[in-house]
C-alpha cells in the first residue's frame, strides 16, 4: 500500500488523475482515480498495486507513479519499488 501526498502549490484548483509505469502487467487501484484539489492545499491518496506472482521476474521491482492534471499542463512522475513475493 502506498500514500501519495499531492500538493497543489499553484494559485487555482487542479483535477489531477494518477497512473502507473514500469509495470505493463500490474494493476494500479485507487478508490478514486481522479483527485481534484484546491488551490495552495494537501491531499492524501491511498494506493495498491496488483500482478500476478508468475509476472513478476525480481522480489523487487521499480515502477512510477504519474500524475497528470486534467487540462495537460502538469505530468510529473515519482520513483516506488514494489516488493512482492520471491519469484
Amino acid at each position: 500500500m502506498y500514500t501519495l501526498r499531492i500538493l497543489n502549490k499553484d494559485n487555482q484548483m487542479h483535477s489531477y488523475v494518477v497512473t502507473l509505469e514500469g509495470q505493463p502487467d500490474m494493476e494500479l487501484l485507487i478508490e478514486h482515480p481522479e483527485v481534484t484539489i484546491e488551490a495552495g492545499a494537501v491531499a492524501d491518496v491511498t494506493a495498491r498495486l496488483r500482478i500476478d506472482p508468475v509476472d513478476l521476474k525480481s522480489r523487487s521491482t521499480e515502477v512510477q507513479f504519474r500524475l497528470h492534471s486534467a487540462d495537460g499542463s502538469i505530468s510529473i512522475a515519482e520513483p516506488a519499488r514494489f516488493v512482492g513475493p520471491l519469484p
